[in-house]
């Protein structure tokens, strides 16, 4: 069933604001919930691992490509960055590993927002 085009947009903002927000606002309860919990899961465990979060105003190309990730998982990147949750730390041994979970969280919102889209747009059930 297809939607209205505003509808849409809203669904694919509140997708990327809100990590399985797009499917809870499409009344895809089990979806959301799940898509909820694994991309904060990862996000968290990033944070918990000392991983770091980039900013736009980095300097090279692949910091930029980094920080788009990151941006990917919508508020929670704002509330980490801006709200003192995060400390990376170089040294320790799972900085990594951290890193690349924070980035990753964030690039499957992005695809999780174009599932939104395919849903709203009655491409897919």
């Amino acid at each position: 069933m297809a939607m209205g085009k505003g509808r849409v947009v809203f669904a694919c903002f509140f997708a990327w604001l809100f990590p399985g927000g797009g499917h809870l606002f499409l009344k895809r309860w089990g979806r959301g919930v799940i898509f909820f919990l694994l991309i904060i899961g990862m996000f968290l465990l990033g944070i918990f691992l000392k991983g770091k979060l980039y900013s736009i105003s980095e300097g090279p190309f692949l910091s930029l490509l980094a920080a788009l990730g990151d941006l990917g998982i919508g508020l929670p990147y704002f509330i980490a960055k801006y709200g003192g949750l995060t400390s990376p730390d170089i040294t320790s041994f799972a900085f990594n590993y951290g890193t690349t979970f924070l980035i990753v969280a964030g690039l499957l919102n992005l695809l999780l927002i174009l599932d939104a889209y395919d849903i709203a747009v009655g491409r897919k059930e």
